[in-house]
């Protein structure tokens, strides 16, 4: 809590996420953006494949290393779920791994989608428990993936034990237009 539900994501599944990403492309670069980006370990490799590359991160000391490390060509300091698209603009990728806690994760998938570009790609870790939970929030959102043709895989089992928490994850992966590009 003293975090606000803060959990780096580990280095493996940091990098399965990006190569799931699909951000190679022949020229010009995808703009991209990270919610809840934490220490940048997804919008750091992100760059790596020439992403242009946005931050948001809330803990203002985690904003300003994103800014200092140059890596970025935004980072705002702000609530994610505050934050309008009419402010950043729309993009090619969303890349994310927010706070799980009180189903926030859904929250902050929801909100996310808002940001895509009409053949843009989201791809999330999540709490497993969003694929099972019975509450109206998580219902809803699963009949909205589905609807939008999105696909759940499971993470490896405690991925995230190396940086404090036992919590199973899945990755989520939806385009907005819902075209199925899956490999």
């Amino acid at each position: 809590a003293k975090n606000y539900g803060f959990f780096p994501t580990p280095d493996s599944l940091a990098e399965r996420t990006i190569e799931d990403a699909k951000l190679y492309r022949q020229e010009g670069s995808f703009t991209v953006l990270e919610p809840s980006a934490g220490t940048g370990q997804l919008s750091r490799r992100a760059t790596k494949h020439r992403a242009i590359v946005d931050c948001v991160e809330y803990q203002p000391d985690l904003a300003q290393a994103l800014k200092v490390c140059g890596h970025h060509n935004n980072v705002w300091c702000c609530d994610f779920l505050q934050l309008k698209p009419s402010t950043t603009g729309l993009y090619d990728r969303v890349i994310m791994n927010p706070p799980f806690d009180r189903e926030r994760d859904i929250d902050h998938v929801m909100h996310a989608l808002k940001f895509l570009k009409n053949d843009g790609f989201l791809i999330a870790i999540m709490s497993a428990h969003t694929e099972f939970a019975e509450s109206k929030k998580a219902q809803a959102f699963r009949a909205l993936i589905a609807k939008m043709r999105g696909k759940f895989s499971d993470n490896p089992r405690n991925s995230f034990t190396s940086v404090g928490t036992n919590v199973n994850t899945i990755t989520l992966k939806v385009w907005k237009d819902s075209r199925e590009f899956w490999s």
